[in-house]
Order: structure tokens, then C-alpha cells, then sequence
């Protein structure tokens, strides 16, 4: 059975998820709710498989 991410649409683009990373870890330096911290890394991961 192959995982998922075998099926992913970030396969070849890990930098994609590294930035929503290096973005969550941003909003956090700013003590910025945590449920804020999630939406911005998500949205921005949601922008870059989208236009790149």
C-alpha cells in the first residue's frame, strides 16, 4: 500500500512545505495565536502549489 504522500502534489517541492514551516515558526516569534499560526501556514503552502 503506498502512503500519500507517494501521491502528493508536493512530490519534487519540498521547499514548498519548509516555507509554510519557516512561515508558522515567524508567526510564533510574534506570539500570535496559535490557531492563527496554523491558518497562515496553510494558506501560504495553499498559495505556492498554486502558483508555482
Amino acid at each position: 500500500m503506498k502512503s500519500y504522500l507517494m501521491h502528493s502534489s508536493l512530490r519534487g517541492k519540498p521547499w514548498i512545505g519548509f516555507i509554510g514551516g519557516v512561515t508558522a515558526a515567524a508567526l510564533v516569534l510574534f506570539r500570535v495565536n496559535i490557531l492563527f499560526v496554523i491558518l497562515g501556514a496553510v494558506i501560504i503552502v495553499i498559495l505556492l502549489k498554486s502558483f508555482m
